[in-house]
């Protein structure tokens, strides 16, 4: 029942909620199965299918059945969510048309809070993405696009990998490195975790990143407007 008043909220959730509950119908077999059928009747979006963490936990439960339905379902799928493709023309246009506007200082806490979890500048944040002091060279339109479709240019070091277990399961994230007997995961909030390579049949390493597409929603005009003042500052 509980998975079933998921699946119809999904109609109505805004974008990072219907994304959250996409993933918590994923994690368990029968919300799969509930998930893949309100996209195929129009209930729910198909480009949640271009989500790596959501094809990951769907991927991980080693049903044909879900199988079938999920490579039915991507084999008709855009590349790009046209969304966000629109997404990324009005902020590059808003943030072209109004830099007087945004503040430095503001995007740097900005920064802080959504960002450094995964990447540094100036001294500030963690590893676990690219370092970023030149980021600004790439200028506003490949850094806004960065940012908001960061699945268009993911640097091999940095891309999802889905790990097989003899367990039956799986584990997910980016293969940081190896240590010992053990691979490193990190995930997208940055932690990480040792897998132990004797328990490891198979790597798939996906054509997308860790980091995900929300910040488009997640991020106000104007905190995104001060993001890139800051990210775009010379360094």
């Amino acid at each position: 029942l509980t998975h079933m008043l998921l699946a119809r909220s999904l109609s109505q959730a805004s974008g990072a909620w219907r994304r959250s509950i996409a993933e918590t119908l994923s994690s368990n077999k029968s919300g799969a199965a509930i998930l893949l059928s309100a996209i195929q009747s129009g209930g729910a979006p198909a480009m949640l299918l271009r989500e790596s963490s959501i094809v990951s936990r769907l991927q991980s439960h080693q049903d044909p059945n879900i199988d079938q339905q999920l490579n039915a379902i991507a084999s008709d799928l855009p590349d790009e969510d046209p969304d966000q493709v629109k997404l990324m023309a009005a902020r590059l246009d808003l943030y072209k048309s109004t830099s007087g506007k945004w503040s430095a200082a503001r995007g740097r806490e900005v920064f802080q809070t959504n960002c450094a979890v995964c990447h540094q500048i100036d001294g500030q944040g963690a590893l676990v993405g690219p370092q970023l002091d030149g980021v600004w060279g790439r200028g506003a339109e490949r850094l806004i696009e960065d940012v908001l479709m960061p699945n268009r240019n993911v640097d091999n070091a940095f891309r999802y990998s889905i790990l097989t277990l003899d367990t039956g399961g799986t584990a997910n994230g980016m293969l940081a490195r190896e240590e010992g007997a053990a691979y490193v995961l990190i995930d997208a909030t940055g932690a990480s975790k040792n897998i132990p390579k004797d328990e490891v049949l198979e790597i798939d390493t996906l054509p997308t990143s860790l980091m995900p597409p929300v910040f488009g929603e997640t991020l106000a005009e104007k905190e995104f407007g001060d993001l890139m003042s800051y990210l775009l500052q010379e360094r």
